[in-house]
């Protein structure tokens, strides 16, 4: 395949598995918004200025680090289940994303805290998790060839494979650096403001 053939392939998956992860992530606040029973405590964000802060740390950045990995690893992995554990990773992941910009937003009545909660290591991550689960669908792609008993170059899919996960895997890793040291600075400075 050429170059430019793999590339429109994975701006396909990516596209499909960034729809999966929007209307996941829609039905993650919908699941919440539309609920009357909700006995959900408002806190402005002020009020968590007052709260005593931790320290980043290594422990900190490694728990992170194995947690984001750990999905990572399912969403490459489990498109080997002919996409199955893949999808619905990527599903879990988006139905969390939504749930918790939604309850975020509703407890601390502040959106710009709810920005800085988010966005400074979200892009990164989502962006890694997004990479992975497209490297996931086309795992499952080269799976059904194999039970297929279509000819596989091997060789050549494992490391376009490797390929496709550099920078998912790089954007994982400043993921959780921004997590552990940059993020908490900003959501403090936020809610202390």
């Amino acid at each position: 395949m050429r170059k430019r053939e793999l590339a429109l392939r994975y701006r396909t998956r990516l596209a499909i598995a960034t729809a999966i992860f929007l209307i996941a992530g829609g039905a993650g606040v919908l699941r919440f918004s539309t609920r009357t029973d909700q006995n959900i405590t408002t806190r402005p964000a002020a009020e968590l200025c007052s709260q005593p802060k931790t320290a980043p740390s290594l422990r900190g950045l490694a728990d992170i680090l194995l947690s984001n990995a750990a999905v990572f690893a399912n969403l490459v992995l489990g498109g080997a289940l002919i996409w199955i554990r893949s999808l619905t990773q990527l599903l879990g992941v988006g139905f969390d994303a939504g749930t918790l910009v939604y309850v975020t937003l509703r407890v601390t009545r502040s959106p710009l805290f709810t920005v800085a909660a988010f966005v400074p290591h979200g892009i990164a991550e989502i962006a890694a998790f997004l990479g992975a689960a497209a490297t996931g669908i086309r795992v499952g792609c080269v799976t059904l060839n194999a039970l297929r008993r279509l000819d596989i170059e091997w060789k050549t899919e494992t490391g376009s494979l490797g390929h496709e996960l550099r920078v998912p895997a790089a954007l994982l890793v400043a993921a959780a650096l921004i997590e552990e040291f940059v993020t908490t600075r900003v959501m403090d400075y936020v809610s202390c403001t």
